[in-house]
């Protein structure tokens, strides 16, 4: 796991159990903003699978509209479009048709903490 947001190590064992046995490079990050609240915290650390760059399965993940990285919930339609969210209610969700999803960016999936 390279780390971005500090010094943290995780064994190849943990990352079997918690993460899986499928993953590509995968970083930590450190949330700033509340806009994932109550699911992600500022200051949590996240780890992304950036292999993962495709919305291939409703989820949250690393976008990059403008260069701007976020972490959002991203829901497919069945139309081809996504919905952008947060999970804190104070933020509007946003809809992107589907001629401008490639527009997003993805750097990659959230793949821990594992939420069900």
């Amino acid at each position: 796991v390279v780390d971005l947001g500090g010094d943290m190590a995780f064994s190849p064992a943990w990352i079997e159990r918690y993460i899986g046995p499928k993953h590509g490079l995968l970083v930590s990050i450190e949330v700033t903003g509340d806009s994932m609240a109550p699911t992600v915290h500022d200051g949590d650390m996240v780890i992304i699978d950036t292999d993962d760059r495709r919305v291939t399965v409703s989820g949250i993940y690393v976008i990059a509209p403008q260069g701007r990285y976020q972490l959002k919930r991203i829901h497919l339609r069945l139309d081809g479009s996504v919905k952008v969210m947060s999970d804190n209610a104070a933020y509007e969700p946003e809809e992107v048709p589907e001629h401008r999803v490639q527009g997003l960016h993805v750097v990659g999936r959230m793949v821990w903490p594992r939420l069900r």
